[in-house]
Formats: structure tokens, sequence, C-alpha cells
């Protein structure tokens, strides 16, 4: 049984969902947490039983422990990642890697440099809708053509139910608001299913259209060409609701859409809150939905966690997983390229 540790606990989400999966799981144990904030800390071990530290060397040298989650807010992770890697952990990465490029290429380099696999949290859709990929390839929409990307919610908490956004709107603790947020997510589905990278950013604009005094953006949007010639769109906010002393979490009112548009079809998907497929193909004529009947979001949603299973089988057969760091570098490469060319109102190409 592998023994999991989580570092961070700024992107609480992730780490309560993998906690969560623990509890029940049969291939892994979470045997210790680090936190600088002592509060979250015992609120976190308060409800999820572990070796409980301030400091995560306390974590990285037990030699007992193989994979740690990576959660802190976005300005921490390169150096909580890097300590990681040098410590000869597995990871499982937080989103929003990294505040710039080059801290994201220092992470790609401590990680190669170690020898450990990682695996990113922001190739949600990858994980939850496996079966697209399936369809795709086996070209039951035809070519896609174009690809549509919505994702649409409030802004995230900083702590259960806290009602505020604390360092997720911060522009000195992340790179960017509702954009990266969410579109980020997107962009992993993008390249995956299409099998293809960004070329140009063709248009880009942000803006704050409900939170008019946060400093990052609560809207983005953005047109994008990719190297194979298809082409996509990305929307992003945070316009739905507003942080509230509520439970259940604000975010069930989100939906998180993707839509392959291909000649001879179309596949539609939403994870949030109730996972679906909606299929126009050949061997569907009139649309037909695929509905799982608990939502990721929900307190009776199952408690899986399919990065940390994935993540398992690529170490025991040592091969390459897939949402890598450097799929996570590929993706933040995209978003930053998306805030040039909304500043700049000019269209932004992509090296390779």
């Amino acid at each position: 049984m592998k023994k999991i540790g989580i570092i961070g606990l700024g992107y609480w989400y992730g780490a309560f969902r993998l906690a969560r999966a623990l509890r029940e799981s049969t291939r892994a144990k979470l045997v210790a947490v680090a936190e600088p904030d002592k509060d979250r800390l015992k609120k976190f071990t308060d409800v999820f039983p572990a070796e409980s530290h301030t400091n995560i060397e306390d974590v990285l040298t037990r030699k007992d422990i193989e994979i740690v989650l990576v959660t802190p807010q976005t300005v921490d992770i390169p150096a909580y990642t890097g300590a990681a890697a040098e410590a000869g952990k597995h990871i499982i990465l937080g989103p929003r890697m990294a505040m710039t490029l080059h801290e994201a290429d220092r992470v790609v380099d401590a990680v190669w440099y170690a020898g450990v696999k990682t695996v990113s949290l922001e190739g949600e859709a990858i994980f939850e809708n496996p079966a697209i990929k399936s369809r795709v390839e086996r070209g039951e929409i035809g070519d896609i053509v174009h690809v549509t990307g919505a994702s649409h919610s409030s802004i995230a908490e900083d702590w259960f139910c806290s009602g505020n956004p604390g360092w997720f709107a911060d522009p000195e603790k992340v790179p960017g608001g509702a954009f990266l947020d969410y579109a980020i997510y997107l962009i992993h589905a993008l390249r995956w299913y299409t099998g293809s990278e960004v070329k140009e950013i063709n248009f880009a604009r942000v803006s704050n259209l409900i939170h008019k005094n946060l400093k990052l953006e609560d809207w983005g949007f953005a047109f994008l060409t990719l190297q194979n010639g298809i082409t996509a769109t990305l929307e992003a906010s945070w316009t739905i609701t507003t942080p509230q002393m509520t439970k259940p979490s604000p975010k069930l009112n989100s939906y998180n859409r993707l839509e392959l548009i291909g000649t001879e079809g179309r596949i539609i998907t939403d994870i949030i809150p109730y996972p679906y497929e909606l299929i126009l193909s050949r061997e569907h004529p009139y649309w037909v939905t695929i509905r799982t009947p608990q939502g990721l979001m929900t307190e009776e949603a199952p408690p899986v966690h399919p990065f940390l299973d994935h993540l398992i089988e690529c170490i025991n057969e040592d091969r390459s997983t897939v949402c890598s760091c450097e799929d996570a570098r590929e993706a933040l490469k995209v978003v930053l390229a998306s805030y040039r060319a909304a500043k700049t109102h000019k269209p932004v190409i992509l090296s390779n």
C-alpha cells in the first residue's frame, strides 16, 4: 500500500477530495499533512486524521512516503514541487503550477532531473470522461473541426464555506483570475481530444463584469487556432454567484461545458455538478444522453480519485503519465499568451 503525504492546503478542494478518497482506498493511505497555517491544519486533520506538520520538510524527509499531493497557493507551488522532486517523491500537482512560464520551466526541469512521475489535477476532463477520447479516435463524429469550452462559476472560496476568495483573487499569489481558474482545465481537454498544440491566440479579452473591485478578472474569452488547423473558443467566468457562508458550495450552480464539433456529429459534455454526455454521431443519428447519477461536487459523490489511481499504475508499470507537469506547463503557456493578447489587443503566436 502506498503512503501519501499532502503538502499545502491552499487548494483545499484537491486536498479534501484526495483525503476523502483515501479513506476507502485499498491501494494508498494518507499518513501526513503539512500546512503552515495551524488553524487550517487542525481543521483538516480533525476531519482526515493524519500526522500534522507546519513544515513541509517533515513530510518530505519521511522515507515511507512515496507520493505527495502538492496543493499550496500558486505562488508556493514551484518551491514545494521542486522540494518534493528533490526528495524523490512522485507528485500529484495542484492546478496553476506557477506564476510565470520561467517558474514552470524550473518545475519541469526539477521533475525531469529527479526522475519522478507527476500527474496534474488540471486533467479533470481527461480522467472523468475517458470514453470521449475513444469516440473521437473511432471517428464517431468524423473529423473535429472546432471545439468550444465554457466554464462559469462563482469565485473559488479559500476554505470550505468561507465566503472569501482569499488568495484565489490576489495577483501576488496567482497569475490570473477567472480565465486562468477554469480555462486551464479546458485547454488540457482541448489538447487531449484534438492531439494538437495551440498555434495562435487569435483574439482574447478579459474584464470585470460583476466583481468590479477585484484586482483580477472575473470573465475571460479567447479564440484559438491549433497547429492542425482546428479552431477553438474558450470562455470562463466567476459571474454566476458570489461566495456565501452557505452549504452546499455555490459551485453547485456552476457548469463546465465542452463541445467537440465534428464533420459528422458532435459531443457535448459537462462535469459540474452532474456529469453527462450528449452525443450526435454516425451511430446516434438523434441526440443520446449518457448521465452519471452522482456529481463530483456533491456530498453523495463516490470517493474516487482517478489521478491517484493513474499515478500508482504508472509507478508500478514504470510508464509515463497523461497530464504530467509538462502538460501543465503547456496549458499555462496558452493561458499566459491569452492574457498578453487581451492586454495588447493583438494576436499572439506561440513558439513550439
